[in-house]
């Protein structure tokens, strides 16, 4: 005979058991992870290029100005366009049409991560787009830091084979080609986890495919 809980204090019901992710789910959840993450490093390595390409421009006109021991003044910025033949007039409107088309695409990425966990039947896709997000951003810096320290290394050896700003472009392009590799595992793996943890109880998993929120 069990004892009758305490005064004040209803019965605690155990938490109803939640079957494991079916063959169709986990498929799911790896497909969105990966094409996820994929396009939303994809979009935010365009929407960035022009922040990165405004930067090389200032560096440039830095050092230009530098060796010719010129202040950074109105004048010298006209004298640095003459000297470089590149009229900046015609290359804003691009930066900012590329720089929208990144952010479209990490939009994109976003819908297309619900949309696939929804036709496989995975339960509650926006938390589990969410939360992926959150954590796949986290371990693809940590797997930046890698390429980082990869790609400087890589710099030195192209350094002593090119020089200058060429080493400078090798190692940016192996963080950013190595980013976008790096970003289908990642979003598989983290996706799948996401999943697992907000998988239904039995009797939400027993509903139709699609119905859970």
């Amino acid at each position: 005979m069990t004892n009758p809980p305490p005064y004040g204090y209803a019965p605690v019901a155990p938490p109803a058991p939640r079957p494991p992710l079916t063959r169709r789910q986990r498929r799911g959840a790896f497909v969105a992870g990966a094409v996820a993450l994929l396009l939303l490093q994809l979009g935010f390595t365009v929407a960035v290029f022009p922040v990165v390409f405004v930067g090389v421009v200032l560096l440039a006109f830095t050092i230009t100005n530098s060796l010719a021991s010129r202040p950074a003044d109105a004048s010298s910025w006209d004298r640095f366009w003459v000297d470089t033949h590149i009229d900046p007039a015609p290359w804003i409107p691009w930066l900012i049409a590329v720089a929208v088309a990144g952010i479209l695409i990490m939009v994109l990425a976003v819908l297309v991560s619900g949309w696939i966990l929804r036709a496989h039947g995975v339960s509650r896709p926006r938390g589990v787009t969410w939360s992926g997000i959150g954590i796949g951003i986290v371990g693809q810096w940590i797997v930046g830091g890698i390429l980082g320290v990869i790609a400087n290394l890589a710099s030195l050896g192209l350094q002593q084979i090119s020089g200058g700003i060429g080493s400078l472009g090798g190692g940016a392009a192996i963080v950013a080609i190595g980013s976008l590799v790096a970003a289908i595992p990642v979003g598989a793996l983290t996706w799948w986890w996401m999943a697992h943890a907000f998988r239904a109880p039995a009797a939400a998993a027993a509903a139709p495919l699609g119905q859970s929120a």
